[in-house]
């Protein structure tokens, strides 16, 4: 016979299961995601350092240079704390890097100097933008069985292409403008991809492995074509308060038993 500790033991064990990284790659269109979004952690990352290293090759004083690519990230955390909740996740991550992509390849035909540097600044403020959102953007698509496993992948991705980041500057030695034009080519293209992302801002996250395979699966895989909305969780929102009451529950069974226990043995003293 079950008693209700071993039926709630049995539920929070279930609930709090993880799973491994290759349940990212089970279903199709958490597959598709997964890949997306590390690729533009890889890019992010690529053009990030990239920029950072890069500040010796504007024309002006390095010492100036390197303070200004620091500096420039300040407004671009403070716009990304605001443009979030208005304007949404997916949007931003994709404009940002659009057009810090564009400022790249700008950046690549200037001459050296101050306008060089100018818009090599507008393109680390989208970078760094970019690279705070997706952040956010991974932690809100990956489901919570895979979300630690998700981020850590998409991290060491991350650090992979950081470590290629010092390699793509030598490549001006084949063509000066090369390095720029890769880092923004590269983002511009990881920024479109990032519309194909469902966005998050005010909607259901997922919980199960299954509702992250649902949640902005495209019509051309069998999903319905939206995102998940907050009225879709009415029956989880029921399955976690019976939950809640089952354990209270046991937990007052509990206690009324151990007073009982202590109400015999005072009678019997």
């Amino acid at each position: 016979m079950f008693s209700p500790e071993s039926i709630a033991a049995s539920m929070e064990k279930s609930s709090s299961r993880q799973q491994t990284a290759v349940g990212l790659f089970r279903t199709p269109n958490m597959r598709i995601k997964t890949l997306n979004i590390m690729f533009n952690w890889f890019v992010n990352s690529l053009v990030y350092y990239g920029l950072g290293l890069s500040t010796s090759n504007l024309g002006v004083d390095d010492y100036l240079a390197s303070a200004l690519s620091a500096l420039i990230e300040f407004p671009s955390y403070i716009y990304c704390v605001f443009a979030l909740q208005y304007f949404g996740r997916r949007v931003n991550l994709s404009g940002t890097m659009v057009i810090g992509g564009i400022a790249c390849i700008t950046t690549a035909f200037l001459e050296m100097g101050v306008a060089r540097t100018v818009i090599a600044m507008i393109g680390k403020f989208c970078i760094a933008g970019s690279f705070a959102i997706i952040y956010v953007v991974s932690g809100e698509i990956y489901p919570t069985p895979v979300r630690s496993a998700g981020m850590g992948l998409s991290s060491v991705t991350a650090r992979v292409a950081g470590i290629l980041s010092p390699f793509m500057l030598d490549l001006e030695d084949l063509w000066a403008p090369l390095p720029f034009v890769l880092f923004g080519s590269l983002s511009i293209a990881a920024g479109l991809l990032a519309l194909l992302l469902p966005e998050t801002n005010n909607k259901k996250l997922p919980e199960t492995l299954e509702e992250g395979e649902a949640f902005g699966k495209p019509k051309c895989l069998g999903g319905s074509g939206r995102d998940a909305e907050e009225g879709d969780d009415v029956a989880m929102v029921t399955i976690n308060v019976t939950h809640l009451d089952t354990k209270q529950g046991i937990e007052n069974i509990a206690f009324e038993e151990k007073g009982t226990q202590t109400d015999k043995t005072i009678k019997s003293m």
